[in-house]
């Protein structure tokens, strides 16, 4: 489910769940290596290629699972963004402040609601989903709001 479609999805600041924090999340069970597991081989390498370069943008975000998906979380709550796999694509949702301040930029990749697409077999646009990950960090830091 995208993070679009529940009251609480990216932008929102539920409490941390009881998987919050990396260690938990990648644990097992219910967590995101559960959730990657889920996916056929080319689906989990483009995912785990996504969750790689969050990981590395962020790494001061808890990884942990919302809304059945991996969502990567600001230490006060906020959810920064979050990874979903789909049937044909992978999707990095954000809120609609960073979509809209990198509309000149996506227009030659295809969105969703709320979401950068990246198909299965195609090369993931690194440098853009790192630089959206990073303004969607700075928009709580700095703004101090969770989506516009």
């Amino acid at each position: 489910m995208s993070g679009s479609d529940s009251p609480t999805g990216p932008g929102h600041s539920p409490e941390p769940g009881p998987d919050a924090g990396r260690g938990a999340s990648a644990a097992g069970g219910g967590g995101v290596e559960a959730y990657l597991a889920r996916f056929p081989r080319l689906a989990r390498s483009v995912l785990q290629e996504l969750r790689d370069l969050a990981r590395a943008a962020v790494p001061q975000a808890a990884e942990t699972m919302r809304w059945e998906a991996p969502a990567y979380v600001h230490a006060d709550g906020t959810v920064l963004f979050q990874l979903e796999g789909h049937q044909a694509h992978a999707s990095v949702v954000f809120t609609p402040g960073v979509l809209a301040a990198f509309e000149d930029e996506l227009v030659n990749h295809e969105t969703g609601r709320e979401s950068v697409k990246v198909f299965y077999g195609q090369p993931a646009p690194h440098d853009l989903l790192e630089r959206m990950m990073l303004a969607r960090l700075r928009e709580v830091e700095d703004e101090g709001h969770e989506a516009p």
